[in-house]
């Protein structure tokens, strides 16, 4: 059964229930950046709620999310701090 729970809808306070989920598949989204880096980002769902009694004009319940992201980067070699020191070491 879901919990009731009050959320901020529009400038104001509504009732809402929170939503049980299960994770059946959190993919990465990986983007190529023009300066060679990798990265990698991947969406973390904490909550899922449904507003009560809210309904957007085509009449779809109103749903609101509470997530988080966690990026990953892999940097080009030529990018680290470290990989620059040794350059001007070997000049």
């Amino acid at each position: 059964m879901p919990k009731r729970i009050e959320v901020e809808y529009e400038g104001k306070k509504v009732a809402a229930e929170q939503l049980e989920y299960t994770t059946s598949v959190e993919p990465w989204a990986v983007y190529e950046l023009e300066d060679g880096t990798q990265l990698k980002i991947k969406l973390i769902l904490a909550k899922v709620f449904r507003i009560i009694d809210q309904y957007l004009p085509n009449g779809d319940p109103v749903y609101g999310l509470q997530v988080g992201n966690l990026p990953v980067f892999s940097y080009a070699p030529n990018l680290s701090k470290e990989s620059s020191a040794k350059k001007e070491q070997q000049s």
